[in-house]
């Protein structure tokens, strides 16, 4: 339950500082240009590779909103970052190939240098609370095993006191006086 509740505050975190909506407009704008290139230009295979990357970052900041597991949401936050650093490589190639204008090219990157920049920060924020939840768990098991041997020994003081369990004064052979 714990988990959940952090995992929901860092996600609705992450849509509060826009990532949801910046990740939504970089997936239109990428699209937008996917089909200028592929009417304009008939250009095909380039312009589905960035269509895949830049729509992908979107669709992965969707799932890390439904992570069942502190690991899935990190882990599906970083595969979105990768998939931000394949989208800039993408545009810088296309641009290279003048299929992307130059300006259009710095608009669209300037918004994925940012998606970038609260994806790490949200990636940093998740593994924090995961280090602090690991350590709380730690302490408390420790301090419950602790709490049991010391319920235990108090079992086996009383144990010992109430004469329930005989412990010999020697234990030596059997010709020790005693």
């Amino acid at each position: 339950m714990q988990f959940l509740f952090t995992i929901t505050t860092v996600y609705l975190a992450m849509e509060n500082g826009a990532l949801e909506q910046i990740s939504y407009s970089v997936a239109k704008k990428i699209l937008d240009i996917t089909k200028e290139i592929q009417v304009k230009k008939h250009e095909y295979v380039l312009s589905k590779q960035l269509l895949r990357s830049g729509t992908s970052i979107m669709a992965n900041i969707q799932e890390a909103g439904a992570a069942q597991t502190r690991k899935d949401f990190i882990l599906k936050l970083s595969i979105t970052r990768k998939e931000v650093r394949e989208t800039i490589k993408w545009i810088e190639l296309l641009t290279y190939g003048q299929y992307i204008s130059p300006t259009v090219a710095l608009r669209v990157q300037l918004q994925l240098t940012s998606i970038f920049k609260l994806l790490n920060a949200s990636i940093g924020t998740a593994k924090k609370i995961c280090e602090i939840l690991l350590i709380n768990y730690t302490e408390n098991k420790i301090a419950k095993a602790a709490q049991d041997v010391n319920t235990l020994m108090h079992q086996l003081i009383n144990l010992i006191l109430s004469s329930s369990l005989r412990i010999p004064h020697c234990f030596c052979s059997s010709s020790c006086v005693q």
